[in-house]
């Protein structure tokens, strides 16, 4: 049994999309994850600053 040429193409298409919206995913979340550990150290600087 073969897969239509169209069928494939669509399939591959639609695999790279959400592959695509996954790499997305998860670099919002590591800017997220950044941002989260600047302002700790931001936070940790300045609660040292107070000290």
């Amino acid at each position: 049994m073969t897969i239509p040429s169209d069928r494939y193409d669509e399939g591959y298409r639609a695999g790279l999309e959400a592959a695509e919206r996954e790499c997305c995913r998860l670099a919002d979340a590591s800017r997220l994850a950044s941002g989260e550990r600047y302002m700790l150290k931001v936070a940790g600087e300045r609660i040292r600053a107070l000290a």
